[in-house]
């Protein structure tokens, strides 16, 4: 049977295409242009200042310790949890297990003042219909601050410290099923003890 024509029947070669390329550059002649640095180590200082990987203005993980310039302040969360920074949250969790680890910066609406964020928390708990209790006085590293617990339905418990800092409410959230929060107080609270100025 008789081979229908193809497409590539009228082209050139592979070998044909290339040999015609390498002519046609060496008839190209490169022109003078001016050079963007004078050597290798002008070169390099061009790239002084140049920011690399992710912006420390949105807070840092060195190892297990977050750093934030921007809000002054570091937090050690627990060794061989996963650790992650979002704008809503700097958060770790184990790699096995139920717990979490989450700090979360809160809005100016909700104001400066930890025992009424606190009681805001208690009365939201209440409409939901989930059991919940003050938690009193607490140490957020130097700072002190407000608990609340509140039992979810699913059997987390969730402790929120509410405390400000640099002249901002923020607030310090732990979570574990309840029947499991005695085995990760440990490590809750040596975060919780970890926090600090920069400066």
């Amino acid at each position: 049977e008789k081979r229908k024509t193809g497409f590539l029947d009228s082209h050139p070669s592979s070998e044909e295409r290339v040999r015609g390329a390498i002519a046609r550059a060496s008839s190209f002649t490169r022109a003078a242009a001016v050079p963007i640095a004078k050597d290798h180590n002008d070169f390099v200082r061009r790239f002084d200042g140049l920011l690399v990987g992710p912006d420390p203005a949105q807070g840092i993980f060195r190892d297990t310790t977050f750093l934030h310039p921007d809000l002054d302040f570091a937090l050690v969360f627990p060794r061989g949890w996963q650790t992650q920074n979002s704008p809503q949250a700097v958060m770790a969790k184990p790699l096995e297990g139920n717990a979490l680890i989450a700090f979360l910066g809160l809005p100016a609406s909700e104001g400066t003042d930890p025992r009424a964020a606190a009681h805001k928390a208690l009365s939201d708990a209440a409409q939901q219909n989930l059991p919940a209790e003050d938690g009193g006085a607490v140490r957020v590293g130097a700072a002190r601050g407000q608990r609340v617990r509140v039992l979810l339905n699913g059997g987390q418990l969730v402790e929120r410290d509410y405390f400000v800092h640099g002249g901002a409410l923020f607030a310090i959230q732990t979570m574990a099923l309840q029947t499991e929060s005695d085995a990760w107080s440990d490590a809750f609270d040596r975060t919780l003890a970890s926090f600090r100025k920069l400066s």
